[in-house]
């Protein structure tokens, strides 16, 4: 029966009720022990695709039925070898009758020392809202069912909230109203903490309630004007004053693309920036209720950054995942000695991954007219997300991983992670092993001539219900050379070479000369003599071909100028990057890191005016994206650019900073603690200061997203719980028409098809609370490794081992 999992106030004169409906229950891949009547069948609408010995190869995984109570019932599929069962998880439990929770007749509040309910009252309005939580079938939902009393509550009085005609397993509820004790949905704080020298540092009180049966919106407003925080013993240690944010229906900006009202509810700001005193706090709002705990300690922003450098090791390609480097267990995916083949495809990764299958497409061509070639010693890298593809775009892990020496060479060197064995014995710092793990595959993926391959995958998209996992594919087609994974390469492998150099030398220099053998390869191939280059050129799509090309260009340029000192390198430079030759507030965020890079050059090592130049362009984006942040109620701020649509896969929400780093550019170059306050600010929303509640990291704060879109641990069963570190894309604005160009089949198929609908519409809610923890949307549940954990994780390396200040 559904369960009421929480009450607590969110006004004085208005109770939330949350209620489970339905109980997530994971998937199980278990190994298959044939079983005396057991009948297989073949699944012919899908077959399974390989490429065996350069033909294409076609089976169909079979379903298990056996007779259970009599009946002939499907038991789930066979993978292919046959050796593993996939039994998909269905939702265990009653789910919410939604006849009556609507009604007010449904509820009673009595108490016996409040004589405003001495005899039982109904309450003046039911609003509610509720979302999917879990992916197995039928979905279940998290409720929130909220109360508008007729009288507002007594602190310290005992409430009984009787139950009528709801299915709940209870039927009567006892509510003590005691706000300095329990946790209200209506007050929103950070769940990690802060610094107490972080200069930013706020919380936040609001509460959209849902509809009601008219459909009518409900909402919240404070009549008190203070808050306090309340520290493990329940003390007041600081009181400070209650601001309003914005009012119902007043519109605020995320994006210059658009706006409107995202929270549809009063948001009021509560902020303790001067308070420094280390502990473990709670927010209160008299009347309501408090925040979920959390801490100010020099070393709150350690587990955050060391979750999401757990993350990044899940994403590992080509090794088995398991203990004592991390509770994920995964066998070895895409390695030659498993028997896996790999084959050379005429396409590039720019042509798709995939989209309509174009990979297998290519690949059955090729072994149809006899034209497939086995690539020998390719592995290793990085998953992309929740798939499996390893892409050039990945090369921004490195270059991002190694930009954190830059900027603290002591903490880059002494922070131990969780690493395989052979990995934590050797001489290296840790975060340089990390950054290391893909630049040997890419290096197997480099031309003779210089060109870099775009990276490879499996040819053709696997269906979550399929039960495939990445490492029980046994063919994949690796991209031909492309232009920008090529000059890619150069910045990231020239990087590598500034870095390794304080710890092997000799490595480092060939790492040098791979990249010298990469730039020259792109600068003499990039013109219209060569066939793909004029064709990328002449093709519209995202990003740009010569924009994205020009903006690796500058990253290269820099890094080589740094790595040789030869001024043909600043040049190049200078010529490539945006900054120096586009009067604009809106820049390619890669562009932004070239230009930090070269401003940051050792002194005598570039054009002192440029540096100059530079660092004023950049504090001008960080002050833009400073004053933006205030057409906002909750503060959220882009340390990437502005003009990006407000759409799921752009991580305005899930990921601080927005995945850029502009901020903390703006800091190291100024000292001004501005940029500072600004940074902190950027992490705020996405571990937990939000309306929702919810840390977007999985494993961090108190209540974070759970169910990613990530295929192997869907069908694993290890998915809630075992995951860390995952940083989802999280939400846009999913009722705009862009989003609703991506979003209708989730819409249609998976929110208004099933026994239960989100309550209201999913394209009515709140833009701050559209996110929907199931793992089901793509574009919303998964992510690119590289575009949200590893920026995560280098946002909060920077906010653990910057300097103090007084």
């Amino acid at each position: 029966m559904p369960q009421v999992v929480h009450v607590c106030a969110v006004a004085p004169d208005m109770l939330a009720i949350e209620i489970q409906s339905g109980v997530f229950t994971p998937n199980q891949l278990v190994r298959y022990t044939p079983q005396p009547g057991d009948e297989l069948e073949d699944e012919k609408e899908r077959p399974h695709r390989e490429i065996v010995d350069g033909k294409l190869v076609q089976t169909f995984q079979k379903r298990l039925y056996r007779v259970v109570n009599g009946q002939r019932t499907s038991i789930g599929l066979l993978s292919p070898d046959g050796n593993y069962l996939f039994i998909e998880g269905k939702t265990r439990g009653e789910l919410l009758d939604e006849t009556a929770v609507d009604l007010p007749d449904s509820y009673e509040i009595q108490s016996a020392g409040d004589p405003a309910y001495r005899s039982p009252r109904k309450p003046a309005a039911v609003y509610r809202k509720g979302k999917p939580n879990g992916y197995s079938q039928p979905f279940p939902f998290l409720y929130t069912v909220s109360l508008r009393l007729p009288a507002p509550l007594r602190e310290g009085v005992t409430y009984t909230i009787h139950l009528h005609g709801l299915n709940t397993e209870q039927k009567r509820l006892s509510y003590a109203h005691r706000p300095r004790a329990v946790r209200s949905l209506a007050v929103h704080a950070i769940q990690t903490g802060y610094r107490p020298d972080d200069p930013h540092k706020r919380a936040y009180y609001s509460f959209w309630a849902g509809v009601d049966r008219e459909g009518r919106h409900g909402s919240c407003t404070l009549s008190v004007n203070r808050f306090e925080l309340l520290d493990d013993t329940g003390k007041t240690v600081f009181t400070g004053r209650i601001e309003q944010a914005k009012r119902v229906g007043e519109q605020e900006q995320v994006s210059v693309q658009e706006s409107g009202d995202y929270s549809k509810a009063p948001v009021y700001r509560l902020d303790f920036s001067g308070f420094r005193q280390t502990g473990r706090y709670r927010v209160y709002v008299p009347g309501v209720g408090v925040s979920y705990p959390f801490r100010i300690a020099e070393n709150v922003w350690e587990q955050p950054f060391k979750a999401a450098m757990l993350g990044i090791l899940h994403q590992r390609q080509g090794i088995e995942q398991g203990p004592p480097a991390t509770r994920y267990r995964r066998q070895r995916p895409f390695h030659p000695d498993d028997g896996v083949q790999f084959y050379q495809m005429t396409m590039i990764v720019q042509d798709g991954q995939e989209d309509d299958d174009g990979r297998g497409r290519n690949l059955q061509e090729l072994a149809e007219q006899g034209k497939l070639e086995r690539v020998q010693g390719v592995w290793g890298g990085y998953q992309d997300a929740g798939d499996w593809d390893t892409l050039g775009h990945h090369l921004s892990a490195t270059y991002d991983l190694l930009g954190l020496y830059f900027l603290n060479p002591a903490a880059f060197r002494r922070i131990q992670l969780s690493l395989p064995d052979s990995e934590r014995r050797n001489n290296l710092p840790d975060i340089l092993d990390e950054a290391l793990w893909q630049m040997a595959c890419w290096r197997r993926l480099q031309m003779p001539d210089g060109g870099v391959r775009g990276g490879y995958g499996y040819g053709w998209w696997v269906p979550t219900e399929r039960g495939i996992t990445s490492w029980m594919l046994k063919s994949a087609g690796v991209y031909a050379v492309d232009h920008v994974t090529t000059m890619h390469f150069a910045a990231a492998a020239a990087r590598t070479a500034r870095v390794l150099r304080q710890f092997d030398p000799q490595e480092a220099q060939r790492y040098l000369q791979d990249a010298l053998r990469a730039w020259r390869w792109a600068e003499a191939n990039s013109n219209e003599s060569n066939p793909t280059y004029a064709r990328l050129k002449a093709r519209e799509g995202w990003p740009p071909f010569l924009s994205d090309l020009r903006t690796k260009r500058a990253m290269a340029a820099v890094e080589l100028l740094a790595a040789t000192r030869d001024a043909s390198y600043d040049a190049a430079f200078q010529q490539s990057c945006t900054l120096l030759t586009e009067d604009t507030l809106y820049h390619d965020p890669e562009q932004v890191d070239a230009a930090f890079a070269y401003v940051r050059l050792p002194q005598g090592l570039g054009n002192a005016e440029v540096k100059r130049r530079l660092t004023a362009q950049i504090t001008r984006l960080a002050d833009y994206a400073i004053e933006f942040s205030r057409k906002n109620a909750y503060d959220v701020i882009s340390g990437t650019r502005l003009d990006y649509p407000l759409m799921a896969p752009l991580r305005y929400f899930s990921t601080p900073g927005g995945g850029g780093f502009l901020l903390i550019y703006a800091y190291e170059l100024t000292r001004n603690p501005k940029y500072l306050a600004a940074a902190v600010q950027g992490s705020n929303f996405c571990l937990g200061a939000n309306p929702d509640n919810l840390s977007y990291c999985t494993g961090v704060g108190h209540r974070y997203q759970q169910y990613n879109f990530i295929v192997d641990a869907q069908i694993t069963g290890q998915l809630p719980g075992v995951l860390v570190g995952h940083i989802p894309y999280g939400q846009g604005n999913e009722g705009n028409d862009l989003s609703r160009g991506a979003n209708s089949w989730v819409q249609q198929w998976l929110l208004r098809f099933g026994p239960r609908h989100m309550r209201p519409d999913w394209y009515d809610w709140p833009v701050y609370e559209q996110y929907i923890d199931f793992g089901r949307y793509p574009l919303m549940n998964e992510t690119c490794f590289n575009q949200t954990t590893v920026k995560a994780a280098c946002y909060w390396f920077w906010l653990h081992t910057r300097p103090g200040t007084k």
